[in-house]
């Protein structure tokens, strides 16, 4: 019963404050309570210089040089590197329910379940969507494809597919990751499948591993949150990405970067460990996503 409800604690959690922390390549944001953003790591392309006005924000990503808000009213802001048009925000775009980012690309879905994506489309993982309307819950991109949750647990897939990474399963899934060449699924029983591109073993999802709630991967290697708090990493770990501290315990909500990893525990404290070259896992001293 007790793990019960601290699953369910959870999933309210993340219901009610969506995602709080994004891992980028060499930057971190954080969402603050109060609807702020921090950002710190790498902002050779102003990436981390978060516009003065923005505020109300419910959901933040981070891609390689850009990073993306969502905010209370629907509207998106992008800022940092333009380079191939990821921060080209369509003009009119409003009603966004979810936002995803990575490497050169942006994406979103509306409450009308219209998906939208702009920048890098090298491998059709942007523009050829398998229609223009997909009755979708969540919406993420990845190095070489993009992968959409279907309200009934289905998930459909398009982009490049030499891994097989597009080859999705027949089988009802709770939340999706997406990495370089491969993709994540976690079903509905807490058990978790992993396909396509594998050289790092970031598909060899531990044999043990059960009772999850969350996973996030963008690269290389893959971040699962468990219903008790705790957090399981696997794949490449050559910066310590998979290496998860010993104090990292009564996480709600996980994000997986280039080569670190973050997470939030239940107090609103920020962790962050791995690859710290830019500085992107130097958390602002004091910092605590529910104070003011």
């Amino acid at each position: 019963m007790r793990l019960l409800f601290t699953a369910l604690a959870c999933l309210i959690s993340l219901s009610v404050l969506g995602q709080m922390v994004a891992a980028g390549s060499y930057h971190s944001l954080a969402l603050k309570e109060d609807g702020t953003v921090v950002a710190w790591g790498d902002s050779s392309h102003g990436q981390c210089d978060v516009p003065e006005d923005l505020n109300n924000v419910i959901k933040i990503s981070a891609g390689r040089y850009h990073s993306v808000a969502l905010k209370k009213n629907g509207t998106v802001v992008a800022w940092g590197s333009n380079y191939r048009m990821q921060c080209g925000i369509p003009n009119g775009l409003e009603d966004v329910k979810d936002i995803a980012s990575y490497e050169y690309q942006t994406f979103v879905l509306t409450n009308s379940n219209k998906i939208y994506g702009w920048g890098d489309n090298r491998y059709y993982q942007v523009f050829h969507i398998p229609g223009q309307y997909i009755s979708a819950s969540e919406i993420v991109t990845g190095g070489s494809h993009s992968v959409a949750l279907l309200k009934d647990g289905l998930i459909t897939s398009w982009g490049k597919n030499d891994y097989g990474q597009c080859d999705v399963p027949s089988k009802k899934v709770t939340s999706i990751g997406v990495g370089w060449f491969y993709t994540v699924a976690l079903f509905e029983d807490g058990s978790i499948y992993a396909w396509g591109k594998n050289d790092d073993g970031q598909c060899d999802v531990p044999e043990d591993l059960n009772n999850v709630i969350k996973i996030s991967n963008k690269y290389s290697f893959t971040l699962a949150l468990k219903e008790d708090g705790t957090v399981v990493a696997w794949g490449d770990s050559s910066h310590g990405q998979c290496d998860v501290p010993n104090d990292v315990r009564d996480i709600i909500q996980i994000d997986a970067g280039l080569r670190h990893s973050m997470a939030v525990r239940k107090d609103g404290f920020v962790y962050a460990w791995g690859s710290n070259s830019y500085g992107q896992c130097d958390v602002p001293q004091g910092l605590n996503l529910f104070s003011k």
